[in-house]
């Protein structure tokens, strides 16, 4: 549980010094924030989709590609379950985290990386 506790924290900063990923001041007021795994695999990449809660069935306002090649920074994600990717905003609503796998393994069921 330790070793998923420190890897969760890990990709939680990893997110949070990413200035390239999201920040908060780039989402609209009342837009709303969606996790899209880039396929339904247990190891993919994702991205962070910007909505506008007032336009249905429209497409996303901003995609925010999350990196998941990098060695030092790639996360990755399952897209064939429920255990990564979960999102969340910080208590003050300036940074939205997740969950990955810090990881440039691009092969293996990241549930066991």
């Amino acid at each position: 549980m330790k070793s998923l506790s420190i890897k969760i924290c890990l990709a939680t900063i990893i997110i949070a010094l990413n200035a390239n990923l999201v920040s908060a001041q780039t989402f609209t007021s009342g837009n709303l924030a969606v996790f899209q795994a880039a396929a339904s695999a247990n190891n993919t990449t994702g991205a962070i989709l910007e909505l506008n809660a007032d336009a249905l069935n429209s497409s996303p306002v901003n995609t925010y590609s999350i990196n998941g090649t990098s060695a030092t920074t790639g996360l990755r994600f399952s897209g064939s379950a429920t255990s990564t990717a979960y999102l969340a905003n910080s208590d003050d609503g300036s940074l939205l985290t997740l969950t990955g796998h810090l990881s440039n393994n691009t092969s293996s069921n990241v549930n066991t990386l």
